[in-house]
């Protein structure tokens, strides 16, 4: 009976033990992971000086150039759903639109009008170009007015240069292969801070369209009359992407 009383009481004692060390061993691991997001959100959070490195890189996603006759318009689709960026994040997508009025001429229907037209074959006219940009739920369009190029954009972060430039002591520019990094000098800031406003704040895959409608416009004169069937109209959709890093300076 003794030596069944003092193995129960081993078996107690090795049990306890055994609870104590897990518990330590447990309450070790809560503590480092609570202290250490403590301590990296405290880190975070430090009001300081910091400097901001922006990597910039620009890359082109597709173009063409097409002739689109008086009254008709033109659609693009384009399915955007890969790339291979690096470790870049893409922040803003693109799209510039281009055309000259290059396809009017004069024409003359007789001796006389050919004469005039030699001496005064009058002004080509700007024909209107309509154009709509549209990714997903966004969508914007606008017109030519006398204009050889429009420029839309869809933003896809927080914020663009705005931001930084507004809120910095200064910057300068480095420029390395593909692309070129600005460099800017923040004070009296959290590296949060910084993050929080410029975060990208939707992916950039997916399906792009484009309309593109042009309605002619003739010029010349009286005694010169002008023709035009259409006009050549081009297209480039490209991608802006970044690489932040953000350090202390004290």
């Amino acid at each position: 009976m003794k030596t069944h009383s003092i193995l129960q009481k081993k078996k107690v004692t090795a049990l306890v033990i055994i609870f104590l060390i897990v518990s330590g061993i447990l309450g070790g691991t809560y503590f480092y992971k609570i202290h250490h997001n403590e301590t990296k959100s405290t880190t975070s959070d430090k009001i300081g000086n910091y400097t901001l490195y922006w990597e910039d890189y620009n890359g082109k996603i597709t173009d063409d150039i097409n002739f689109i006759y008086d009254g008709e318009t033109f659609e693009v689709s384009y399915a955007w759903n890969s790339e291979e960026l690096n470790g870049m994040e893409v922040y803003r997508v693109f799209s510039v639109f281009f055309y000259g009025e290059s396809d009017e001429e004069v024409n003359p229907s007789g001796i006389g009008e050919e004469v005039m037209c030699e001496l005064n074959p009058g002004e080509n006219v700007w024909d209107i170009v309509n154009v709509q940009f549209s990714y997903n739920d966004f969508s914007k369009s606008d017109e030519n007015n006398n204009a050889e190029r429009m420029k839309f954009e869809k933003s896809f972060a927080q914020a663009y240069w705005e931001w930084p430039i507004n809120n910095s002591d200064g910057w300068e520019d480095i420029e390395d292969d593909g692309g070129w990094t600005r460099v800017f000098e923040l004070s009296n800031i959290s590296e949060t801070q910084i993050s929080e406003n410029l975060t990208v704040y939707e992916q950039p895959f997916g399906d792009y369209s484009m309309e593109i409608r042009v309605d002619i416009q003739t010029g010349g004169n009286d005694v010169c009359p002008h023709i035009e069937q259409g006009e050549e109209v081009g297209y480039d959709l490209h991608y802006q992407s970044r690489k932040l890093r953000i350090e202390p300076r004290d």
